[in-house]
């Protein structure tokens, strides 16, 4: 049972985050959080209204680092374009 604790460097490295069918109304944090390494969002299926922005990374940031990002949401905003 290990944790990482903040004073240590613990391996932030994520490519894939798969929130499908979770019934989000909002983008989890930590999407931006592991937005360096992230190469594929799965959004799919959620009641997504909109996709905030973020302070330190742009979803233009996300995508242009060749993040795959899929969210087909029914409720989501037609003139968010990514």
């Amino acid at each position: 049972m290990f944790h990482c604790i903040p004073l240590w460097r613990c391996n932030r490295h994520v490519e894939t985050i798969d929130k499908r069918h979770c019934s989000l109304v909002y983008v989890p944090e930590e999407i931006f959080r592991y937005a360096r390494s992230l190469e594929e969002l799965l959004l799919d299926a959620n009641q997504l209204r909109e996709l905030p922005e973020s302070t330190s990374t742009s979803w233009e940031e996300i995508i242009g680092r060749g993040c795959q990002l899929t969210c087909e949401n029914k409720e989501l905003q037609s003139d968010e374009q990514l």
